[in-house]
């Protein structure tokens, strides 16, 4: 047990898992202010917001900083880096010329007053630039072992999305919760901005590029399949949201916004911190050795089940009550969904973290056929479960998550 204490290992997990906690745990007391501030339609626009922006976001380098831990040397690594900063730069002009365009159709499609959100929608390029520069910063300091760096990084981006979401609506500014958010992820790109500058000026030179091209061929397939199959999955994530959205009201969207940022939220962000750290030990020297995988693998689900299950059991039984007491007697409702969706996360939580094998190189078309299969089923379930009661419907999504991540 001594040993497995002062692993290098067991430290990085320590280290990230702290941070991350911390950094959730921040917004998350901040909630029952927030929602004593705000009203549901408020959280149901932020929801709206967070799900388009994070449907790009997620693919905004291509997935090419996939490469940064698994490129041969640093050399190589910082000219990948300068790719993906390209890439994430022009994506997020075309986001939002496209925004431009289809201003008043989104409007129109999630049900939104255009005279109190004014401008929503054109936000949405500029936090794609933030969070993809976070995503390099990341993707770098998990190549170094970091997890520091990383940690201070998430806290930063929490602590202060948080204050300025407090303080817009303490003067009652419109949008305020969306402002907060897009200045957080500011923040964090600044931050790893200053923790990458060397790697960030690039020399515009034929041999650069020359590299760059001979780089961006060698990882084809991050664009080719991880990017689409990264779209599809966070799609797939954002879709019932979104169906809700056009379907029901700001209300409803804003109740059940809630209730994922409560459960899913603190669930997806401990899981991810664990996947970087076994991407981290997978893609090095000592990942290629017979049955490293499967062990470092079953460690992570058994730890993510210690975990997940008395979480989840709470939020079951005594969700409704929670919600009531904590953030407000109209948040009752919220408590009820998310004691039902937490089901479905239990599964989603325990799967999640193993999907690091499925980004590296020779995985990566088995898990764009995943992602394809989840959309499709998803879909399917979406198009009777919208026609049931809002429970029902979200009885339907929780039968079909874990069904779709048992399979995974």
């Amino acid at each position: 047990m001594f040993k497995i204490i002062q692993s290098a290992t067991f430290q990085n997990i320590t280290k990230l898992i702290s941070g991350t906690v911390l950094a959730q745990i921040i917004p998350i007391l901040a909630i029952p202010i927030l929602t004593r501030i705000y009203a549901p339609d408020a959280f149901g626009i932020l929801s709206i917001f967070i799900a388009l922006a994070g449907i790009i976001s997620i693919s905004s380098s291509l997935r090419y900083e996939i490469a940064i831990p698994q490129a041969k040397d640093d050399a190589n690594a910082k000219i990948i880096f300068n790719l993906c900063l390209i890439i994430i730069v022009s994506i997020a002009i075309i986001s939002f010329l496209i925004t431009l365009l289809a201003n008043d159709r989104l409007y129109g499609a999630f049900n939104i007053d255009k005279s109190f959100s004014f401008g929503l929608f054109y936000l949405i390029g500029f936090c794609i630039l933030f969070s993809g520069y976070i995503q390099l910063g990341i993707s770098k300091a998990v190549r170094f072992s970091e997890f520091t760096t990383i940690a201070i990084g998430k806290i930063s981006i929490s602590t202060s999305y948080v204050f300025f979401q407090l303080i817009f609506g303490l003067i009652a500014m419109p949008l305020g919760l969306i402002f907060g958010y897009v200045i957080g992820q500011l923040v964090g790109a600044v931050y790893f901005l200053k923790k990458s500058i060397s790697w960030t000026l690039f020399k515009f030179e034929k041999e650069n590029f020359l590299q760059m091209r001979a780089n961006a061929k060698e990882y084809k397939n991050l664009p080719i399949y991880s990017a689409p199959s990264s779209m599809v999955d966070n799609f797939s994530s954002q879709l019932p949201l979104l169906v809700v959205a056009a379907s029901y009201d700001l209300v409803t969207v804003g109740l059940l916004g809630i209730a994922y940022r409560v459960t899913g939220i603190p669930i997806s962000m401990v899981s991810l911190s664990i996947s970087q750290i076994i991407f981290q030990k997978i893609a090095s020297d000592e990942g290629r050795k017979p049955g490293y995988i499967k062990k470092i693998l079953k460690q992570s689900i058994l730890g993510l089940l210690l975990i997940i299950i008395p979480f989840a059991l709470v939020m079951s039984f005594f969700g409704s009550a929670l919600f009531a007491i904590i953030f407000g007697e109209e948040w009752r409702l919220a408590g009820t969904y998310a004691g039902i969706i937490v089901i479905g996360l239990v599964f989603q939580f325990i799967a999640s973290p193993n999907s690091v094998v499925l980004s590296l190189k020779e995985n990566i078309k088995l898990g764009a056929f995943w992602q394809i299969l989840r959309l499709c089923t998803l879909s399917i379930t979406l198009f009777f479960g919208i026609k049931q009661d809002f429970e029902i419907f979200l009885y339907f999504l929780v039968t079909h998550e874990i069904c779709i991540y048992s399979i995974y």
